[in-house]
């Protein structure tokens, strides 16, 4: 089971301080993740502009407070909308679309074992495009197993799911090559909705946690779906529950992500933009 930080327990936001004017105008946040290196907290939150894709990053100070560390620039227009993410062992997986022409995209991977110094370039990426909306990349998951990376891409609303394969070499743990396995029309799963962050966790080799993020007529979403693989690439998709979650300033219709604790789902939201010297992320345990 994928693990993420612990908080005290009546905390409920964490407060990112930096120089947020460095970020480019227009577009919002849209993913959130924890990460962990080399015993220090991080945090990364993707965003689109008027002109870029961009991630940055914060370092933690301490359960509550982090600081602004860099800004990662991805893309150019018209990859300028970088959706909600995952990051799966070392590597984080995000997807950039063309969010005005809607028909094109890419996954890129990016190696974050050393924050800051790893991610410089990226570990690989694969190309969508040509058909419209169905080839956009608005939210990825991704998981390890064994020496594949497995990737999860969401279309427009989440209305199809790609799964790729990112493959390792057994030598050098470089990802070599990606394999498109499957694609699924969501349209008729009952229940869907127009998820902006999806994530995946394997809880044994026969059974996954699909956990979207979204908002939907002001209510704010959170849907956990019990997926078991089956032959041929199919997996079969079960509606556990729908938590409720209960943010004010913060909304997962823009930056949401989730994480794992002992077994509990962690619930992160930011607003849809920082301030200027400033974001709050809030969180919420679901039992």
């Amino acid at each position: 089971m994928v693990t993420c930080f612990t908080f005290g327990q009546n905390t409920r936001q964490i407060t990112i301080k930096g120089n947020f004017t460095q970020l480019p105008q227009g577009g919002h946040l849209q993913g959130i993740q924890l990460y962990q290196s080399g015993g220090q907290n991080y945090i990364f939150v993707s965003g689109s502009s008027n002109d870029f894709a961009y991630y940055f990053v914060a370092k933690g100070i301490s359960d509550t407070l982090y600081y602004l560390a860099y800004i990662r620039k991805m893309l150019n227009k018209p990859f300028k909308h970088a959706g909600g993410f995952q990051i799966a062992g070392h590597y984080l997986v995000v997807g950039v679309e063309d969010d005005d022409a809607k028909d094109s995209s890419k996954v890129l991977v990016y190696n974050i074992s050393n924050p800051g110094i790893s991610d410089t370039t990226t570990a690989a990426f694969f190309l969508r495009g040509g058909i419209f909306k169905e080839s956009t990349a608005g939210a990825v998951g991704a998981m390890l197993k064994g020496d594949t990376l497995i990737a999860a891409i969401a279309s427009w609303d989440a209305m199809t799911i790609d799964v790729v394969h990112f493959y390792f070499d057994k030598t050098t743990k470089g990802i070599t090559t990606q394999k498109h396995i499957a694609k699924w029309n969501m349209s008729s799963n009952v229940g869907w909705n127009a998820y902006q962050s999806i994530n995946l966790y394997w809880v044994d080799k026969s059974e996954i946690i699909f956990v979207g993020t979204g908002a939907k007529n002001g209510e704010q979403i959170v849907d956990v779906y019990n997926i078991k693989p089956l032959a041929n690439n199919n997996w079969q998709w079960i509606k556990t529950s729908s938590p409720a979650v209960d943010f004010t300033a913060q909304s997962l219709r823009y930056a949401g992500g989730t994480g794992m604790y002992n077994n509990k789902l962690t619930v992160f939201a930011t607003p849809a933009k920082t301030g200027n010297k400033e974001v709050k992320i809030a969180f919420q345990v679901i039992d």
